[in-house]
């Protein structure tokens, strides 16, 4: 359909908005979605998000598609049944030796109240994370994330309360040397944090490099995220691929001491051998 013709049939939303949809439109022939696509951010549009650009738009999503598009920095984001494949500019970042994890959290790590697992409740992790008003996590978007979660590459952590109830956690996919967290939730306080804490500690003691949320996310910031620009997040990836992902299922590692660990210095969570 030409691109003018396209324009004629949108909502009223606003010229700007409008030559924005028409411009995807275009986006997405001359750059395919994944695994086709090569998706240049010179090529990226501002929609209504601030720092999220569109490169093209599809109604397909697969694994494959989901892997390569994290492998060149783009995030898909659903939104009325199609996908948008974005970047973000900046991304935030956690880089595992900033890490700040305060007093606060160090007294619940300390006070025994949570505890916590990886990779047991997968799905419904992923399902607590989508139950939000205008979520991305579309069914088929967690259909993605289970598959990938069962061929060892996607991940959860799962944060109980001392009544055994699944009150916090995260997941995400990883991408060999950086981890790529997609979304959190908690019901009680900081139980999200304290997810994130734990799973830093791991990657750390892996060998993983950063931590990265995608857009900027306030809930992180007191953790020592950061933003940096979509060039360096790139040279990031770039560097990450050099180290191998680590595929199966994880587990928490009783070896680590998460709760006396300076991220500053690593390898400080390895308990001594007696």
């Amino acid at each position: 359909m030409p691109v003018f013709d396209y324009l004629k049939q949108l909502p009223k939303k606003g010229v700007r908005q409008n030559l924005c949809e028409a411009k995807a439109l275009l986006l997405s022939a001359i750059y395919p979605p994944p695994p086709r696509g090569k998706f240049p951010p010179a090529g990226a549009i501002t929609m209504n998000t601030p720092h999220l650009g569109v490169l093209a738009r599809s109604s397909k999503m697969t694994p494959e598609y989901l892997q390569l598009a994290f492998s060149k920095g783009i995030v898909p984001m659903h939104q009325n049944g199609k996908v948008n494949w974005c970047w973000c500019n900046p991304r935030m970042v956690l880089y595992l030796e900033q890490m700040r994890i305060g007093r606060t959290n160090r007294r619940l790590l300390r006070s025994g109240r949570f505890t916590v697992t990886f990779d047991t409740e997968f799905d419904e992790v992923t399902r607590i994370c989508s139950e939000r008003d205008n979520t991305w996590l579309a069914p088929e978007r967690r259909k993605v994330a289970s598959e990938l979660h069962r061929r060892g590459i996607a991940h959860s952590v799962e944060v109980w309360n001392q009544s055994g109830e699944l009150v916090g956690g995260c997941f995400g996919t990883d991408l060999g040397g950086v981890f790529f967290s997609e979304s959190t939730f908690h019901t009680e306080s900081n139980a999200g944090k304290i997810s994130f804490i734990y799973l830093n500690c791991h990657l750390q003691h892996w060998g993983y490099l950063a931590n990265d949320t995608g857009l900027a996310v306030s809930y992180c910031e007191p953790l020592g995220y950061a933003n940096i620009p979509h060039s360096e997040y790139l040279q990031l990836l770039r560097k990450g691929k050099e180290i191998p992902q680590k595929t199966g299922k994880w587990s928490v590692d009783s070896k680590l001491d998460v709760i006396n660990w300076n991220p500053a210095e690593p390898g400080s969570q390895v308990i001594p051998s007696a």
